[in-house]
């Protein structure tokens, strides 16, 4: 079966449906220093907003409460999804927790497009996850503790780092960066926003299945990128940088082929 032909199964497993790349978020403590521990994709340390910029304290709903409906409803969804385990939609959620920059909406994006191929969309992309890192600050604020930190000895698909053990829950870092990433490529590639917009979607919640992150968290993150992007927009920098990946992929749309394994149609 093609990686890209499994689905997250979210509906069957109760999840509502939602409307979601890769730094460090912002340790316990504060966000000093940020920029300073953080190295991405393609080396580019300064985004296109000032730090603190959109509010995702203001923006995003308060996480759950400790004991209410909506906790206990995240919780049975990480126990319910333990048992993906060894599964393909488990073996995407892994594959996921390693992504950088677009490589992962490679299929949905119907090019073989590597890092370097189009240095406006990499400076784009990249920039974007740096301006992600405000999600940090709502992370410290809000202070929710990831969900296995409640099921010791239950599998997750990621490493239990340092980073992992020292910061929150919600919202989630990768869904914020990920869904803002799968923005982007649609308003560059709108005939392929079908793809593109499912394959954001699968990313986000590869972070719940991979039980890492609550069902709640995947959400504000998926909401904190589409207010990301939204922001971005008034700022010339991004649009100009918008504008030239756009003519970077108008270029090589006739000439880069298809990546293998991807399905067909």
């Amino acid at each position: 079966m093609s990686r890209w032909a499994v689905r997250t199964g979210f509906a069957a497993l109760g999840a509502a449906a939602v409307g979601l790349v890769w730094l460090a978020t912002a340790a316990v403590g504060g966000s000093a220093n940020l920029l300073d521990r953080v190295a991405t994709a393609f080396g580019a340390r300064v985004g296109y907003l000032a730090m603190g910029v959109p509010d995702l304290i203001a923006i995003l709903p308060q996480p759950p409460e400790t004991g209410s409906p909506q906790e206990q409803a995240d919780d049975r969804f990480f126990l319910k999804t333990r048992a993906l385990v060894g599964t393909p939609r488990w073996d995407m959620a892994t594959a996921d927790v390693e992504t950088k920059g677009y490589a992962r909406f490679d299929c949905a994006i119907g090019m073989n497009l590597k890092p370097g191929m189009a240095p406006a969309l990499d400076r784009l992309i990249d920039r974007t996850a740096m301006d992600a890192l405000v999600m940090g600050l709502a992370k410290n604020k809000f202070a929710k503790p990831r969900p296995f930190k409640a099921h010791p000895g239950a599998p997750i698909c990621d490493h239990v780092t340092t980073d992992l053990n020292t910061t929150y829950d919600y919202p989630s870092g990768h869904a914020t960066r990920g869904y803002a990433t799968a923005l982007i490529l649609t308003e560059l590639l709108p005939e392929r926003a079908d793809a593109l917009l499912a394959r954001g979607r699968d990313y986000a919640e590869s972070r719940a299945i991979c039980g890492v992150h609550s069902q709640s968290a995947v959400r504000a993150g998926m909401l904190a990128g589409a207010a990301l992007v939204a922001v971005e927009h008034g700022n010339a920098s991004f649009l100009g940088d918008l504008r030239a990946a756009r003519a970077e992929l108008a270029s090589l749309r006739a000439t880069l082929p298809r990546p293998a394994g991807c399905p067909t149609g």
